[in-house]
């Protein structure tokens, strides 16, 4: 059995690519001696042009045959329970402190593609925060895209002067609402908790029990805290300094105090990023969700050399009976 059958049609080619190649090498040479290209046969020319450029596509077409190119053969549904859960991600500046490796935004990635690993049929989406909070990519099963997602934040996407849990709550609450056939839903907040405590959650912790929404709390970080790193670049070298105030270096901390509060309030649960496995967090969501009835897509993909291979023949063909008239 042949795993590479593309290689038995290609055989046929490569027997007469050095006269290919040796041809092209000609008409190259002959059409840069201007004097010879002056006295050169206008019909002549014209079908040499032609089968000079027919070979030329016979070897595109053979070089991407070789490359395997492939296409979705079919597209097909599956069915099974899920629930739907939305990750609040802090990209505050001060969720680059290195005090756990390589730093907390970094880590809570690390987490959050971790955790979608696991997943079957549960839909998933983003909502960023910082001083205010933006809706980053809306309920999916599709894997894939929600880890390109995650692999792309970084604490640029938006002015940072600060932090706004409660606008990153109520983003959450409307991506998994906007589906009114949803009548529960998982909130995963992962976050520092600094400069968290001077907003009113009232309002929205409210409105997510009274929706039978889960919001679980991640402290990202530690208790004793570092320094919060400023990147920037010296001409063309990157470098790296650490934030001060009033010439005193600022020591960012884990503020657990104040994520505990937001979980016991909603009903929820607090978890340390530093004690909390992916998979743990799943079984805890496989547990306390309510399931429902979602779908999600699988492509197949079939290599389609043939399709190219039979191109070049005929161009092939055509090229040799241009050479025969």
């Amino acid at each position: 059995m042949i795993e590479k059958k593309e290689y038995l049609f290609l055989l046929f080619f490569l027997i007469f690519l050095p006269l290919f190649i040796k041809k092209i090498i000609y008409y190259f040479k002959l059409f840069k001696d201007k004097q010879t290209a002056s006295n050169f046969n206008f019909r002549f020319g014209i079908k040499s042009i032609i089968n000079f450029t027919l070979k030329i596509t016979v070897i595109v077409l053979l070089i991407i045959a070789l490359a395997g190119p492939l296409k979705p053969d079919k597209k097909m549904k599956k069915f099974g329970k899920g629930t739907d859960i939305v990750f609040v991600v802090d990209i505050s500046k001060s969720m680059l402190t290195e005090d756990i490796k390589p730093n907390r935004l970094e880590s809570a990635k690390a987490f959050i593609n971790e955790m979608v690993t696991g997943l079957s049929f549960d839909r998933v989406g983003l909502v960023l925060f910082a001083d205010k909070a933006i809706f980053y990519c809306p309920l999916t099963t599709d894997y894939d895209a929600i880890s390109s997602f995650v692999n792309d934040i970084n604490c640029d996407l938006m002015p940072s002067g600060g932090s706004s849990l409660k606008s990153g709550i109520e983003k959450g609450i409307f991506a998994i609402k906007r589906d009114e056939k949803n009548k529960s839903g998982n909130l995963i907040i992962l976050s520092d908790g600094e400069d968290l405590e001077n907003e009113d959650y009232s309002d929205c912790l409210k409105k997510a029990e009274k929706n039978k929404f889960n919001i679980y709390t991640i402290g990202v970080g530690t208790k004793e805290g570092g320094k919060i790193p400023e990147h920037y670049r010296d001409f063309f070298i990157s470098k790296k300094r650490y934030k001060k105030y009033r010439g005193q270096y600022i020591i960012s901390k884990l503020n657990e105090k104040f994520l505990k509060d937001i979980a016991q309030r909603s009903s929820g649960k607090y978890f340390s990023l530093n004690n909390m496995s992916a998979k743990k967090m799943n079984r805890i969501l496989l547990n306390n969700s309510e399931k429902k009835l979602n779908k999600r897509d699988f492509f197949l993909m079939k290599n389609i050399y043939h399709k190219y291979l039979f191109i070049a023949f005929i161009l092939y063909l055509i090229a040799a009976l241009l050479i025969i008239l």
